[in-house]
């Protein structure tokens, strides 16, 4: 540390810190040695349960790899846990969908589901954990740029793609979709997309992609799709207000922008279905809420720990989806809500890892926003949109699900970068500042 000509203090960048030697970080201290332990097991647990590509289900020494792994994170110090860039909530996850096996009423269907969706659990956390973030980025926004042109000529060449099947009532409905298989789907995609471009991409590259998104989201023609741009929107700027404001007028911005919120809630409580009306929608969003009639008394048989993965949907013969079926008159293929599809799958407590998963990662967040004000934004407003999303789409399950987990990775690995294995870092000012102006600064405010 030291001072300006003005007599301002200043703070050395951490690239200006001398480093310790290769051979000196090597040093076995007892945090150490609880980092090496814990990795290994979860290596170990991670890529044993690879073996659901080839279709083998979970045993005994999977369960007991994946305890072991939860018992050595539990028991190591508090220091450990930064070092390691794998949350506890993530590995329970993982550990609840394999124990799922064990009362599943389709285990050929299991199987077929979790050589999916579990596979793609381990390779995101498998991914986010190794992978330098800046190498992230760059791949990340590669694909969101190749994703948005494939999109597009995908709609020249398939006149099918610019509307979307309807797999309940049958026929179709207007609403570009592209390659996605709904348009809810590449429009809630191009909203988180964007979003994360905004954060970790260029201004040129923010101007270049803004028409070609804008076009996708207008031309999806879906409301959930809309409503996610405006929460994310507002969102972020609500959380740049927050901070921005004086420590004594906050509870003044938090009260008035709180009464708005609830002002608008009464509003569209008494005039939704006008509004509806208005734009050719179905009060009943597209026959939505007799379904979820329907699947709360299929949770209700089993409410704390679901029916498992593979019992409902696949099979339209079994139970509960056969139940759901004759009583709606028509079959459907999930619960047309990411909260409802859980708990039907893995109840109550399934739901609450999901919710420790969430807290976990609006809390590191929040902590983040204290040394990079916009990617500590990115992780919450994410958060937030994924959590509206789910109420009328499946946004707790598949990729939606490992994007969420790799958003929970991200922050744990900036907060290690900013904080260091012990945590010893001078966080910023109540300033708003990015990650390249703490880096490149070298002086506080």
């Amino acid at each position: 540390m030291g001072t300006t000509g003005s007599g301002v203090a200043t703070v050395a960048a951490p690239d200006a810190v001398t480093r310790p030697s290769s051979w000196s970080r090597l040093r076995l201290d007892r945090n150490s040695v609880f980092a090496l332990l814990s990795l290994t097991a979860a290596s170990v647990w991670l890529w044993h349960s690879f073996g659901l590509i080839s279709a083998v289900p979970p045993t005994a020494t999977n369960i007991a790899l994946g305890i072991l792994v939860l018992l050595l994170f539990l028991a190591a110090p508090r220091e450990t846990w930064r070092m390691v860039p794998i949350s506890v909530t993530v590995l329970l996850l993982i550990l609840d969908w394999s124990l799922t096996w064990f009362y599943t009423n389709n285990k050929g269907a299991w199987i077929g589901v979790m050589k999916v969706d579990l596979v793609l659990l381990i390779v995101a956390v498998a991914v986010m954990s190794v992978v330098p973030l800046e190498r992230l980025r760059q791949v990340g926004l590669g694909c969101f740029i190749a994703i948005v042109g494939f999109t597009f000529m995908t709609l020249a060449i398939d006149p099918s793609t610019l509307s979307n099947p309807d797999p309940v009532f049958g026929g179709v409905v207007s609403g570009w979709r592209g390659p996605f298989i709904h348009k809810n789907i590449m429009g809630s995609f191009m909203v988180f997309g964007y979003f994360t471009t905004c954060i970790f991409g260029n201004k040129w590259l923010r101007i270049a992609l803004f028409p070609p998104v804008a076009i996708l989201v207008v031309m999806c023609e879906s409301t959930t799709v809309l409503l996610l741009a405006i929460v994310v929107t507002g969102m972020f700027y609500w959380l740049g207000g927050f901070r921005r404001v004086e420590p004594r007028a906050k509870l003044v911005y938090l009260a008035t922008t709180s009464a708005a919120a609830f002002i608008g809630l009464l509003l569209w409580e008494k005039y939704s279905d006008l509004l509806f009306r208005a734009v050719g929608k179905d009060p009943s969003l597209t026959g939505r809420t007799k379904i979820w009639e329907q699947v709360w008394l299929a949770i209700d048989k089993h409410p704390w720990i679901g029916w498992a993965p593979g019992s409902v949907w696949v099979d339209q013969s079994r139970t509960p989806t056969r139940e759901i079926r004759e009583a709606l008159g028509f079959v459907i293929f999930h619960a047309h809500s990411g909260y409802l599809e859980y708990l039907l799958n893995f109840g109550r407590i399934g739901l609450a890892i999901y919710a420790l998963m969430a807290i976990a990662l609006f809390r590191d967040a929040r902590r983040l926003m204290d040394y990079d004000l916009n990617a500590g934004r990115w992780g919450i407003c994410v958060l937030v949109m994924l959590l509206v999303m789910s109420i009328g789409e499946l946004g707790t399950t598949s990729s939606w699900l490992a994007i969420t987990l790799m958003v929970r990775l991200v922050m744990q690995r900036l907060l290690i970068q900013h904080r260091g294995p012990t945590g010893s870092t001078v966080k910023a000012s109540r300033a708003p500042r990015t990650d390249r102006q703490l880096l490149t600064s070298g002086h506080g405010h």
